[in-house]
């Protein structure tokens, strides 16, 4: 799998701590992406609210109330999800 986004998005991605692995590999570093449940407005994504990444630090993730779940805000985890259909694997956009 290997996506691409343009170097204005890659530019804008300033704090990715993973080389932008997520293009070739689909994981977020050696963590599966956080499977989005919805996206909102620009660059804006709503993650699952699972156990599996909820003590993941993410300079990305924000919360979203207590218990509501998480706000995902990578401008290049945005590009790929829209541009690819929820990744072309059946997520929900």
């Amino acid at each position: 799998m290997n996506y691409s986004v343009s170097e204005d998005v890659l530019r804008a991605t300033t704090k990715c701590a993973h080389d932008f692995s997520c293009l070739t590999t689909g994981k977020c570093g050696n963590l599966m992406q956080c499977k989005v449940d919805k996206r909102f407005d620009k660059n804006m994504l709503y993650i699952e609210n699972g156990k599996d990444k909820a003590g993941v630090s993410c300079p990305y993730k924000v919360s979203y109330g207590s218990s509501h779940g998480h706000i995902c805000t990578c401008p290049t985890h945005y590009t790929v999800y829209f541009q690819n259909e929820g990744y072309a694997a059946g997520q929900p956009s």
